[in-house]
């Protein structure tokens, strides 16, 4: 049964690969669509680069100066990861007074 059900993805698979190579490689209009997709492509690209570019401007300060544990975890849970570094506490420790 199991058998039976990737054979039907696997032939909609090939059914729909063969489909798009037959669009894109059509002799009539092909260069068309391929020009067509490619100046897409090349748009989404750009705006995701744009994208990156105006993120990494809003935090300067995390990229230009040296690391430490607590600003280390707050640029992961900037990116919405979360880190399992523990958080110290900047101030010094007293010693015995």
């Amino acid at each position: 049964m199991e058998r039976d059900r990737d054979k039907q993805i696997a032939l909609f698979v090939g059914a729909g690969l063969g489909a798009a190579l037959m669009f894109m490689l059509d002799p009539a209009r092909g260069a068309r669509r391929r020009a067509l997709v490619r100046d897409k492509t090349v748009k989404v690209l750009r705006q995701g680069g744009r994208a990156i570019q105006d993120r990494s401007e809003d935090k300067p300060s995390v990229f230009h100066r040296r690391p430490t544990t607590s600003s280390k975890r707050g640029f992961a849970l900037s990116l919405g990861i979360r880190s399992s570094i523990p958080v110290r506490s900047s101030l010094p420790l007293k010693r015995g007074t």
